[in-house]
């Protein structure tokens, strides 16, 4: 949805994602409908891996593949993930530095962790749950709050949210038309 509104609105767009399978990309960033196709495009290839290791490794390529393709002036990078380990939290901080250096605005967009109805559960598995989701949740508050105290602009938003904030953060980074 937020490729297709910035699209929409002229921006141009590219779209690189990284899974433990490698690394998609929809290669340089690209204005209007054609760009929004070919984000659309890089979003259905993907394939689920069904596991969670090999990831950070995965984030330094797909870091190293964007930085190739932004042009030169400034471009806002955004990248959705969960700082979920010590190295994926050191590869952010170096290239987030890399990106602000040359100019690029950079946001790391982390997901708030949901918490779902469990009326079907029974009482002991409930109370499983939301001990695990607490402990999730407080751990990802403190790597969120640790990435900003690094300088690394993080934004915690949940799913309703998240095309809002985007929104938000791209249009007020983009100069205004004098009124005429």
């Amino acid at each position: 949805s937020v490729a297709r509104y910035l699209a929409s609105r002229g921006y141009a767009l590219s779209a690189a994602v990284f899974s433990e399978r490698g690394v998609y990309l929809s290669g340089r960033p690209t204005a209007g409908a054609q760009g929004f196709r070919r984000v659309y495009s890089t979003l259905a290839r993907i394939e689920y891996a069904g596991s969670t290791t090999g990831g950070d490794e995965a984030l330094g390529r797909a870091l190293e593949e964007v930085y190739t393709h932004l042009p030169r002036e400034r471009t806002a990078v955004f990248l959705f993930t969960r700082p979920t380990s010590t190295a994926r939290e050191s590869t952010m901080v170096r290239w987030f530095r890399v990106l602000e250096s040359r100019g690029h605005v950079a946001y790391l967009i982390t997901p708030v962790i949901t918490s779902y109805e469990l009326a079907d559960l029974p009482p002991w598995a409930q109370k499983i749950y939301r001990v695990k989701l607490f402990e999730a949740t407080s751990v990802d508050v403190e790597r969120v709050s640790k990435l900003r105290k690094l300088g690394v602009r993080t934004v915690a938003v949940g799913p309703a949210d998240l095309p809002q904030r985007i929104v938000s953060i791209v249009e007020s980074l983009t100069p205004r038309a004098a009124p005429r």
